[in-house]
């Protein structure tokens, strides 16, 4: 499912007109339907502040979790420094995130879920 199909959901779940979401975030009417591939990171934002959910939701289907458990987040923290050691790409990724801008991470993180669904579609 992409960011679009996810909007579209949103909104059906709601009852509230695509229609309404374009003309109140100031798009053109249609523009949601047009889209073929992930929304660009600016208009992501304004969608995901209008929906009243995370950008991040709106890219993979998977609200963030404001508190993991210490343990949780100590084995994630463990096994991305494994990852960053053994996979130079990983360290990588990493870097830019840390010092990228949020809108550029998001952009990033929705190419490469794009890239895992297309994969996922031609293992099948």
């Amino acid at each position: 499912m992409t960011s679009r199909d996810r909007v579209i959901a949103i909104c059906k779940e709601r009852n509230l007109p695509i229609s309404r979401l374009e003309a109140d975030c100031g798009f053109s009417n249609g523009y949601i339907r047009s889209i073929k591939r992930g929304l660009p990171a600016d208009r992501l934002f304004k969608i995901a502040e209008y929906l009243g959910v995370s950008p991040a939701y709106l890219n993979t289907g998977i609200e963030e979790e404001s508190a993991a458990k210490p343990e949780e987040t100590d084995d994630d923290l463990m096994e991305l420094r494994q990852a960053m050691r053994e996979r130079p790409e990983v360290a990588f990724l990493m870097k830019l995130a840390v010092n990228g801008k949020t809108s550029d991470v998001l952009e990033v993180a929705a190419i490469l879920q794009r890239y895992k669904e297309a994969s996922e579609k031609n293992d099948n």
